[in-house]
Order: structure tokens, then sequence, then C-alpha cells
């Protein structure tokens, strides 16, 4: 017992050096770090284009934004509305979302629902600054499809042991706060997500969450109930003039 367990910790300390000899050789976390950047550069340029050759589709309902909106498999969650138009690209930031829309608008949706800003918070970029592209991209949609109805979807809280630096609950609370108010500014909206799958402690609720932390199926079943009620609430509104702003719970 005692010779395999000398053996065991022989080959891994073996292991960790030949892991770190190949590290130092490629170029040290920089450049590894460098290379997932590119991989996941592009991954968004592979999505975004895949988005450009798809054929136009008449008035759609967009989910639009970062990863928690292209996890989900969404038309079918919402089979009775078609078309459905899925435009997330893992770990987006607002100002990439920016970027897309003139794909996005020319759809001429009638209704875009916006969930982005998770990566923004990650990256630890200013309040004011995310603030700032958020409100430009409501703005960029109104403008290039005034008939579109927007909804701001607030972010989805985090479980506690998943948040770590400048991202965890206290921030997202913040950064809703503030989508919040552009909805009022903008005259959009307001899908406020966050307190729907919250525990007691304000962190996500475990009956939402898989096993890495991110939203279960569970989850996502909430946030599809939400967007019914959106949907069914709007239907008979004139696509000419949308809604003055709401906070919908």
């Amino acid at each position: 017992m005692r010779k395999t367990l000398v053996t065991s910790i022989l080959l891994n300390s073996i292991l960790t050096a030949l892991l770190g000899y190949l590290l130092v050789r490629a170029g040290g976390w920089n450049q590894l770090r460098l290379l997932f950047n590119q991989s996941e550069q592009n991954q968004y340029h592979q999505r975004a284009n895949l988005f450009l050759e798809l054929p136009l589709q008449a008035n759609p309902v967009v989910l639009l934004g970062d990863t928690y909106i292209a996890q989900a498999e969404w038309q079918e969650f919402l089979p009775e509305r078609t078309p459905v138009l899925n435009r997330g690209i893992n770990n987006d930031l607002v100002q990439g979302v920016q970027a897309r829309l003139p794909e996005v608008i020319r759809h001429q949706p009638s209704i875009v629902f916006l969930c982005v800003g998770m990566q923004d918070l990650l990256l630890d970029k200013p309040f004011d600054q995310i603030e700032k592209s958020y409100f430009e991209l409501v703005k960029t949609i109104q403008k290039g499809s005034p008939s579109t109805l927007v909804v701001i979807t607030s972010l989805p809280p985090l479980q506690q042991p998943y948040s770590s630096g400048s991202l965890h609950n206290q921030r997202i609370l913040e950064l809703n706060i503030r989508l919040e108010q552009i909805a009022r500014t903008t005259g959009t909206q307001y899908l406020n997500l966050y307190h729907q799958l919250t525990d007691s402690s304000g962190n996500l609720h475990p009956r939402y969450a898989d096993e890495n932390g991110l939203l279960n199926t569970t989850a996502y079943q909430v946030w599809k109930d939400q967007i019914e009620k959106v949907l069914a609430k709007f239907s008979t509104v004139s696509p000419a003039s949308p809604p003055s702003s709401d906070t919908l719970q």
C-alpha cells in the first residue's frame, strides 16, 4: 500500500513537472490566455457569420445576448411562436451584441429579448461604461426597427461558490438596477428574471443550478414562462406603437 502511494505521488510529480515544462515552452500563461482569447474570437466570428448567411425571417421573436441566451433551445421552448431566432453567442459583450445588430434589424423583429452584460462584469468594466453601451444598444434597435418591442432581461443570479473577484451578485444587482433605469429612459420593457431564481440568501437557488452552477432546464423553464407572459400581454399591441415602459415580474 505504501509503495503504491509513493509511486502515485512520484508519477503525479513527474506529470506536474512535464506540464510546467510544456507551459514554459508554449510561452507561459500569457500565451495560453492569448490562444484562449483567439479561440473565443473565432467562435464569435463563426456564429456571427452564420447568422448573416441564414434566411431572412419576417417579424420574428428574437432572443439576443450572450451565453445565457446561446445555451437554450428557444425554438423548442416556444414551439407555438414562430419564427423564433436564437441570436446568442457564448461570452459575448454588450459591444459585441451592438456590432451584430444589423443582422438582427434586417428581420424587423416583432420582439427582441435582450440578456447580456455578465461578461462585461467579469472583465470588471465600469458600470458607467456598460450602461452607456447598453443604452446605445437599445437606441440602435429602436432606430433601425421602430416597431420592435424591446424587452431588457435582468442578469440571473450566481450561486455563491461561483462568485469571484468582480463577478458576484451584489454587482449583478447593481447592473440590473441600471438596466431597469435604461428601460424607463428608453420606453422599453424590463423583465425581472433575477428575483424569480433566487433563494432566501439572494443566490441562485439550487433547484435552478446544474452541477457547474449554470442555469439548468428548470431555470430555463421559469424564464420561458416569463417570456410567454410577455408575448401574451403584448400580442394584441399594434406593432406600429410599442407600449410604454413597464417592469415585468
